[in-house]
């Protein structure tokens, strides 16, 4: 992020798209995983705990694509949605099951 909410640009934003690609790796390793129990064992207990493994993979995709479009609005925008708490990572998010 810039210093200041006079530069055009929004800072350094390929490293949120740096981030995104790095857990994107992550998560088709594990859901590659996860197929293989299914091919396996079917839907069982190891199933399940991967699955949760891969929604949670997910959920941190998408909370970095939240902070990453909240920044593209500047530093100001940024700001004020974590002030309110909006911002995804602030969000009780259910427990997948």
């Amino acid at each position: 992020m810039p210093d200041d909410d006079d530069s055009e640009e929004p800072g350094d934003m390929p490293i949120f798209e740096r981030a995104i690609d790095s857990v994107e790796d992550i998560h088709e390793k594990a859901h590659r995983g996860q197929d293989m129990i299914l091919q396996m064992c079917g839907v069982c207990d190891e199933w399940w705990a991967a699955d949760a493994i891969c929604w949670g993979i997910r959920c941190v995709i998408s909370c970095v694509e939240d902070l990453m479009c909240h920044a593209l609005l500047g530093n100001a925008d940024l700001a004020i949605a974590h002030e309110h708490r909006e911002l995804m990572f602030q969000q009780d998010l259910e427990i997948h099951n």
